[in-house]
């Protein structure tokens, strides 16, 4: 799902581990975009998570349902063609010292519609 919470484009995928017998234990989870390009091949591009929070190693917990958030800005490979030349997408995306207060924002927001 693709939701705009104050003004920002976010990807948000929610996972979950249903297997009663063999728990996942410390699960960590990454984000990527494969393009194609016509005389590269395919590109895996890495995608910056808000929920959890990969500069943490985005460790989670998978008995309980979970929303995986990554922001579409303009270092976001899904973000539009003028938000992504306006930046290359070998730059990885500035640290913001808003961040915590916006991830936190964000995650009160998914449980309040999830429910």
């Amino acid at each position: 799902v693709i939701r705009c919470i104050d003004g920002a484009r976010y990807l948000m995928l929610r996972v979950c581990d249903l297997r009663t017998g063999h728990a996942l234990i410390e699960a960590h989870v990454r984000c990527y975009c494969v393009r194609h390009h016509p005389l590269r091949g395919h590109e895996l591009v890495p995608m910056r998570l808000e929920l959890p929070d990969d500069a943490l190693g985005g460790s989670l917990l998978l008995t309980l349902p979970y929303v995986v958030c990554h922001r579409i800005d303009a270092w976001s490979p899904l973000a539009p063609s003028s938000e992504a030349t306006s930046r290359p997408a070998s730059e990885a995306a500035p640290w913001s010292a808003s961040r915590a207060p916006r991830a936190a924002r964000l995650g009160r927001d998914v449980w309040r519609t999830s429910r």
